[in-house]
């Protein structure tokens, strides 16, 4: 067996080292989805420090990087530029400090929190906008993640038959609740991740990536047989045997084919799943019939949807106590025996109604910004990608409302976006005025970078 802290603890090294490659793109992407893919998960998997946050998978790659990129890539801080967006993130940390000072747990454990919030999603932010905000480092992190489901898949595969048992069988220990992973005379996959439908959502995005945006880009590297590279994370995908997931695919994939003739659906969505969740916080019950119409097609899923539902109608009485600053955490708010897996009501309860509408005031402007990237790049194959990232966040807003939507994945690559709409600003302009929809001339090589 691998020992946990072993195994996260070296992994800052080797995050650093891979930092070594003169393409930074590319050395960050392989750190992060080699930590994401095979480094332990679950509440075992942890290394406590003192005062500082606490390290696990989901943060031992940035440290790396971030050592990596002061030795070997200096000069790239000179990109850096702070935003508003950043302003709003670090107020979103300190509304922590504030919670846990009105909730009576005080200076250290306010500061605690504020200081994991940055840690844990500041940080990684930062990092991504500086080495994936070009459109070459947006097209490398997508490759690698496609590979990374394709390397990944027959691990799954693998587990759909003879059950899970990769990461108890390296490490030890089962991250979740076995019991939960099996279904149908077979099991759902989970390998490194910590749930299935986490799994199901990174195998999600992959398939359509390499189905659509990046087709072309793997035919070029692979020949006739990059086409058919989807295969791989879409057979993962359909062995996670996730309702979620598979509904995110098909919904991103028809979704593409539409999306630059009605891509004003794409704040349409979330503007509609966020108003019905912040009327059913005040009371109304608009929608909870879907769980009984579902359950005609399935009744698991139909039971999963309505516990769901259930849930948000259960908690709106804490988030109403509270309503302001919230509960300084997750715990401080939760009612015995009543779980929920969604990210919005979460957040509520962590931090208020404050501290949420600053916490989708960032996903909304990142949205917005791919969304711009998108319109203003016309034509190019930076579009594309541009396109699938608005696609993926429009409808990761809308899921959080019942569900757990933001992975890891979808972060980086907004953030990458908000790194692309800088540098494209700092391009020069020529003297000839250009209509405000059309984008800036891109130098040669990061024309042939992004064909």
């Amino acid at each position: 067996m691998v020992p946990v802290e072993l195994a996260l603890l070296a992994w800052i090294p080797i995050s650093l080292l891979l930092m070594l490659d003169r393409d930074n793109a590319r050395g960050f992407s392989i750190a992060v989805f080699g930590g994401m893919l095979f480094l332990p998960s679950g509440d075992d998997s942890i290394v406590n420090m003192p005062i500082l946050p606490s390290l696990d998978k989901d943060n031992v790659a940035f440290v790396g990087i971030l050592l990596g990129t002061i030795l070997f890539h200096p000069r790239i801080f000179d990109r850096f530029v702070l935003t508003w967006a950043d302003l709003v993130l670090v107020a979103v940390g300190l509304l922590a400090f504030a919670s846990s000072m009105l909730n009576g747990f005080g200076a250290y454990g306010g500061a605690s929190k504020t200081l994991e919030f940055g840690f844990n999603f500041l940080f990684p932010v930062v990092l991504a906008r500086l080495h994936l905000g070009t459109p070459h480092g947006i097209r490398t992190f997508f490759l690698v993640m496609i590979g990374a489901a394709a390397i990944y898949a027959p691990l799954a595969l693998w587990e759909f038959r003879m059950s899970p048992q990769v990461h108890t069988s390296v490490y030890g220990f089962f991250q979740h609740h076995f019991a939960q992973h099996y279904r149908g005379g077979f099991w759902r996959p989970i390998v490194f991740f910590y749930h299935a439908l986490a799994l199901g959502r990174f195998f999600a995005f992959a398939a359509f990536l390499a189905l659509l945006p990046m087709r072309k880009d793997l035919e070029g590297i692979l020949g006739p047989i990059g086409r058919y590279v989807f295969l791989l994370p879409l057979a993962g995908l359909l062995a996670s045997m996730s309702l979620s997931p598979i509904f995110l695919f098909c919904a991103l994939s028809v979704g593409y084919l539409f999306i630059e003739r009605y891509d004003w659906a794409l704040y349409a969505l979330p503007a509609v799943a966020i108003a019905w969740f912040i009327l059913v916080m005040v009371g109304f019950d608009f929608g909870m019939g879907a769980s009984g119409r579902l359950s005609m097609l399935s009744q698991e899923r139909g039971q999963s949807l309505n516990y769901r539902f259930q849930a948000l109608q259960e908690y709106r009485g804490m988030v109403r106590y509270k309503p302001i600053l919230g509960y300084a955490g997750w715990g401080a708010g939760r009612i015995q025996g009543r779980a929920t897996d969604s990210q919005s009501l979460i957040t509520v309860l962590n931090r208020g109604f404050v501290g949420w509408m600053l916490f989708y005031a960032w996903w909304l402007y990142a949205l917005h910004v791919a969304i711009q990237l998108r319109r203003a790049t016309t034509g190019t194959v930076f579009a594309q990608r541009a396109a699938a990232v608005a696609l993926l966040c429009s409808i990761a807003i809308a899921f959080t409302m019942i569900d757990a939507a933001f992975d890891e994945q979808l972060l980086l690559a907004l953030s990458g976006m908000m790194g692309v709409q800088l540098w494209l600003g700092q391009l020069p302009q020529t003297r000839t005025p250009k209509p405000d929809n059309v984008a800036p001339p891109l130098p040669a090589e990061q024309r042939g970078q992004t064909a």
